[in-house]
């Protein structure tokens, strides 16, 4: 009976040491956001060298209504016998109140033993608010469109200048004109489709229609752009499918991880946008134009490297 008791004893004393010297802890950037913005977020768990861990895992079931943007890269670093390793994740919250981001379990032990024992990261309490309008604000009524008297004499002078150019350009013309050569017929420029793509996106970015009210036609077009992409690209028929579909039939065609995580995080902004009349800030809109070139630059990157051996043949 005392060789039990010792026993006992000695374990939980093992498992006392362990936990002092493992220690987890999670924080946000802050405690207060808007609807929509980012929340970072970040689990931080400081062991011994002689300790090993398995990487948390954050996914969306556990978080309930908190969406789950992104996350990085495990982060190590090692000082004076301790390891500390970070875990960053992006997460947002689409309605306003408090909300509880849950514990999520951390298994360490130490490398030479066998059995891993399990420690909880705290919960969060995070505040989110609908944007605030001052009550002191008062409506103002439109301002109506001036129009400018019609100045009779500057356009009569510019009419007068017009036909002379041309009349001048007409005489010119007449006077040099040369027997015209034989044209050669030259070999039609054919813009890839991932030009194509880039081209598009670009106009998207210098019109910035999000700016006119124009927010959901802009998602509207600049998804239409990327769906049509990804027929052209991975033969796959994108402008039929919903987002989750085009997720399958993408990973079913490369193995791109950060293909993949882009088109993903893409996709859910404009379908927020679609579907459940979010209102996103300006940077969200600037995000999804990064985004989609960033889509067309990692998938296009390849093809182009194909294309340049062909392109030094022929020349």
């Amino acid at each position: 009976m005392k060789r039990f008791v010792l026993f006992l004893l000695l374990v939980v004393g093992l498992i006392t040491v362990q936990a002092q010297d493992v220690r987890v802890n999670s924080t946000t950037d802050t405690t207060h956001y808007l609807i929509g913005d980012y929340i970072h977020y970040t689990i931080e768990i400081v062991y011994p060298n002689s300790y090993e861990i398995i990487n948390p895992v954050v996914h969306k079931d556990s978080l309930k209504e908190i969406a789950l943007i992104s996350s990085s890269k495990r982060e190590d670093k090692e000082n004076n016998g301790f390891i500390t390793s970070r875990f960053k994740f992006i997460l947002s919250y689409y309605d306003s109140g408090s909300v509880a981001i849950p514990s999520f379990p951390v298994s360490v032990k130490k490398k030479s033993e066998q059995t891993f024992t399990t420690e909880y990261t705290p919960s969060l309490i995070v505040t989110v608010s609908s944007l605030i309008v001052a009550e002191d604000s008062d409506p103002r009524d439109i301002t109506a469109i001036k129009e400018l008297p019609f100045d009779w004499v500057f356009w009569l002078i510019v009419t007068l200048i017009l036909i002379a150019v041309i009349v001048l350009i007409w005489f010119l013309y007449k006077k040099f004109k040369k027997k015209p050569a034989k044209a050669e017929e030259k070999p039609k420029v054919v813009v890839p489709y991932y030009v194509q793509a880039m081209l598009a996106i670009e106009a998207l970015e210098q019109a910035k229609p999000w700016r006119e009210g124009k927010i959901k036609e802009f998602h509207s077009d600049i998804t239409e752009i990327i769906r049509n992409y990804f027929e052209k690209h991975y033969g796959i028929m994108a402008l039929e499918q919903t987002s989750s579909e085009i997720i399958e039939s993408l990973t079913a065609k490369t193995k791109e991880k950060e293909v993949l995580s882009v088109t993903d995080r893409f996709l859910s902004n404009a379908d927020m946008v679609k579907f459940a009349k979010y209102i996103p800030m300006e940077s969200v809109n600037e995000e999804m134009i990064g985004q989609a070139k960033l889509i067309v630059t990692l998938t296009s990157d390849k093809v182009k490297k194909q294309q340049e051996p062909a392109n030094a043949t022929l020349s």
